[in-house]
């Protein structure tokens, strides 16, 4: 059996040592104190909370099967089922229905929630009256989406829930990584809120 060194016990690394399983002798090197990477469990106020990533989506058909694989399949649940909050100048606010990932489908719905400020609601109402925007290489999300929908819509409703999904900053994600549907209709040129 071949022997395999894999640098860095995150999700990646720890996926990479389960596909090898039973195929090589394989070593997991980590410089943290634990493995996971972004994915782990602090306490915050004497409570463990998680920390980093703590969602996967459905629409990647691999990681469901990868949790399912290793006997986590009962574990997984639908986050649709919770309602959806951040936290946005000084309390927890709920996002109204509709949305994908903080994008609402109706903006108007936003007005009064405190999510945003009455500009960033009215840009958003404008989002499709903009021009189209084909994508011609990947972008970050905050890149794409701040000429799309404002800054202050992908700081206060897009970066909190890609960054507790993945673990990672809305200014550094692909998108077409983070939002592969939103990139897709990003390729056709077409609108983010309708």
């Amino acid at each position: 059996m071949r022997s395999t060194i894999i640098i860095g016990g995150g999700i990646s690394g720890l996926a990479a040592a389960w596909e090898l399983r039973g195929r090589a002798d394989v070593t997991v090197l980590e410089s943290a104190p634990h493995v996971g990477g972004q994915m782990r469990s602090a306490y915050v106020a004497g409570v463990p909370v998680d920390v980093g990533a703590e969602a996967m989506t459905a629409l990647r058909p691999e990681a469901i099967g990868l949790a399912r694989e290793a006997g986590l399949g009962e574990a997984l649940c639908d986050p649709a089922r919770a309602a959806t909050v951040v936290w946005s100048d000084g309390a927890l606010r709920a996002f109204p229905t509709g949305h994908v990932m903080g994008i609402p489908v109706d903006p108007s719905a936003l007005t009064g929630t405190g999510l945003l400020s009455d500009d960033g609601v009215e840009r958003l109402r404008r989002e499709d009256a903009l021009p189209t925007r084909c994508l011609d290489r990947d972008v970050p999300v905050a890149e794409y989406l701040s000429g799309r929908i404002g800054r202050e819509a992908v700081d206060r409703l897009v970066a909190p829930l890609v960054s507790a999904r993945d673990g990672g900053s809305a200014d550094r994600m692909s998108l077409r990584a983070a939002l592969p549907r939103l990139a897709t209709a990003a390729d056709r040129g077409g609108s983010v809120t309708g």
